[in-house]
């Protein structure tokens, strides 16, 4: 979101002031809804590593080949558009431009992003994004709105006389863009916001970093991310959108005309008339590492796809033909009251008296490439695990080594980049209705699922074609219009074709058959270390009826995440009536904007100043994401000291190593999440 604002926040004409509105709910409200969706996977499918993983369980292989191909074809094109965007924007500003070396120079930066990610600094780094996120933010608005010495911009008075002035000095006869009433894109915007919301849920780097935390903390850790970075996109969208405006106003004239530059120079022209060369640095410096982050993350999230859904279940398992509740170890049921010879007696890794001399043995020889696990019952499959990992990360490099020559061969084609951006709305628009089906409705059959994702994605193909055949004028611009009905046919298809499937074919369910649905969730888990051990330390499940047994009910999962549930549900609701209700009412409240209304909130602080209320937003999030990491810190060590023997063991990443590290409760990487359409020009 942050990097796509960016790239394409000047261009805001069209928007005038709602676009700063609605271009920071975008990636707000998404993160909010998806908080509580995190969360009540963690508590139906605990031991889930990927979404698909849940499919495969409900509804078997073929739902699960198809919801991997889609997962799969979302990172790949998100991917695409990614390079082909920041290309062009760092392309703009080069002096010697360079295509062929700039995407040279990028494989190299997303190579060494990735590998970085695997040994075990990727917290480290999101954050370390975060903060000159945040920090470029302030610094920018500051400048703007509060230093005088930034002629023609520099104080709230100036930034609102320009933008009035903007239609008399530029001879524009569209509406002004202090107008909040009457654009035809506000519904794009909105319904845009609907998309969004759905390749966020098809983004499988977010559904690892919500695993990767704990239960307790992954839900909040998104509720908070999602104010967090609430004040970026407005801040970037006023600033570079808005600010681009202004200046037009003062010199009379489009300042690209002046600078003799390109589309891509959009970004540009508000830092390089503060800061001179300076500001253009800077902002080339936010745009490379975005585009680099963002790229990695979808390689990421393709990584791990590769690792949970193809590699361990269809190229290489460890033992085929296992039944649901079958221990891969010893090959006899799990959780059943029968004797000792009937049933699973094979402890946790976390238990095994021979894996921790293994453990011992692995941190004297640190340096060993191969490791013999002595362990009879866990070995074989930590030593299968081993293997998987120098698969995947063969697989990895294939992956990042094509990406480079696919990018190269796609770039210059005409319209592919709107192409690519009405490919990824039909593959992801569906998405958003049968995900949160899976998971909240237990009537959804395999019919209504495939039904819903594939006959959805062709009705919009069909449209696209129609359209694109009909066509007789500029064919970018007809495609672009297509994308709007493509949304609105991927947003309702996503949840009306599989409710009606379902509820047409499927029984009404009671209430111990709904269980019996999401029990069958619990069964994904990993042999190592099973969920319900890992949820007995971190939560309130030590003394559970049934853990004797193995497992965990549903009821009891719920009542030790019941707390978390509450501080979800209520950021929830605060989030929808501050982004959906109170911020547009307050902002749209007159069809034109007055000097008051500007800024929605205003501050007195010492000597008369004023600090608006987006400002002081920024400041809160920024001194939030600089003080989390030393406030966790000294958690851990306050509870390492009071512990009682017991190691914090998270589950496995991406690429499983042999030591797991805790992670923060900030989901901090959800700053480089991307919105790859909003390059899109509104009509």
């Amino acid at each position: 979101m942050v990097r796509m604002t960016i790239i394409r926040g000047a261009n805001i004409q069209e928007y005038g002031i709602t676009g700063p509105v609605v271009f920071s709910l975008y990636i707000s409200v998404s993160a909010a809804i998806f908080a509580f969706i995190l969360l009540e996977m963690r508590i139906k499918a605990p031991g889930a590593k990927t979404y698909p993983q849940i499919v495969r369980s409900r509804f078997g292989k073929a739902a699960h080949i198809t919801m991997v191909a889609i997962f799969m074809a979302a990172d790949v094109t998100n991917y695409l558009v990614i390079t082909m965007n920041g290309l062009d924007t760092m392309l703009a500003v080069s002096v010697e431009p360079n295509r062929a070396r700039l995407i040279v120079y990028l494989f190299i930066a997303i190579c060494s992003f990735v590998a970085a990610s695997q040994l075990g600094s990727f917290r480290v780094l999101m954050a370390t994004i975060a903060v000159f996120i945040l920090g470029y933010c302030s610094f920018l608005m500051f400048s703007i709105f509060h230093n005088s010495a930034q002629y023609p911009l520099g104080t709230i008075d100036r930034f609102y006389k320009l933008l009035a002035c903007f239609n008399e000095t530029m001879a524009y006869t569209g509406l002004s863009p202090l107008y909040s009433g009457g654009h035809a894109s506000v519904y794009a915007a909105i319904l845009t916001s609907a998309i969004v919301w759905s390749q966020f849920l098809v983004c499988q780097a977010n559904w690892s970093v919500g695993i990767a935390l704990t239960p307790n903390h992954s839900s909040v850790g998104f509720v908070l991310a999602s104010f967090a970075i609430f004040s970026v996109p407005f801040v970037l969208s006023t600033c570079l959108g808005l600010g681009y405006l202004a200046i037009s106003s003062s010199l009379r004239i489009d300042p690209l005309m002046v600078m003799n530059g390109q589309y891509g120079m959009l970004p540009y022209v508000v830092p390089i008339k503060l800061f001179g060369r300076g500001g253009m640095v800077m902002t080339y410096i936010l745009v490379a590492v975005l585009t680099i982050v963002s790229c990695a993350r979808s390689v990421l999230g393709l990584g791990s796809l590769i690792v949970y859904d193809v590699l361990e279940v269809y190229l290489k398992p460890f033992k085929r033909n296992l039944g649901p509740n079958v221990c891969v170890f010893c090959e006899k049921h799990r959780g059943c009251f029968s004797d000792s010879k009937s049933s699973c007696q094979c402890c946790s890794m976390l238990e095994c008296t021979q894996c921790n001399k293994d453990n011992q043995f692995m941190d004297m020889y640190k340096r060993r490439w191969n490791y013999p696990y002595t362990c009879k019952t866990h070995g074989g499959y930590r030593g299968y695990r081993e293997r998987i990992r120098q698969c995947t990360s063969a697989m990895l490099a294939f992956i990042l080594a094509l990406s480079m020559p696919i990018a190269s061969l796609v770039d210059g084609v005409s319209n592919l980049q709107i192409w690519l951006n009405i490919a990824h709305t039909v593959i992801t628009g569906p998405m958003s209705g049968c995900l949160i089906l899976t998971l909240f409705w237990a009537r959804l059959t395999r019919g209504g699922l495939l039904h819903g994702t594939l006959g959805t994605m062709l009705i919009s193909v069909l449209t696209v074609l129609v359209y694109a055949l009909e066509s007789r004028g500029d064919f970018g611009e007809v495609l672009q219009d297509t994308w709007l009905l493509v949304a609105a046919i991927g947003i309702v298809g996503g949840f009306f074709v599989p409710t009606l499937w379902s509820g047409m074919r499927a029984p009404h369910l009671s209430a111990e058959e709904e269980l019996t649905v999401w029990a069958s969730l619990q069964n994904i888990d990993n042999p190592l270390t099973p969920w319900p051990e890992l949820y007995s330390h971190e939560l309130d499940l030590r003394y559970s009826p049934r853990l004797s047994e193995g497992k965990v009910g549903l009821a009891e999962v719920r009542r030790s995440l019941q707390l978390t549930r509450k501080i979800t549900k209520v950021g929830l609701a605060l989030a929808f009536v501050w982004y959906m209700l109170f911020w547009p009412l307050l902002t749209f409240s007159s069809k034109y904007l007055t000097f008051d209304g500007f800024f929605i909130w205003e501050f007195l602080i010492k000597h008369g100043s004023r600090i608006t209320a987006i400002e002081a937003w920024n400041v809160l999030a920024l001194l939030c994401c600089l003080l989390m990491p030393i406030r966790v810190t000294l958690f851990k060590l306050f509870r390492s000291s009071k512990s009682e023997g017991y190691v914090h063991l998270k589950p496995e990443r991406l690429l499983p190593k042999r030591h797991a590290k805790d992670s923060s409760p900030v989901s901090f990487d959800i700053f480089t999440a991307d919105i790859p359409f909003l390059s899109l020009k509104p009509k």
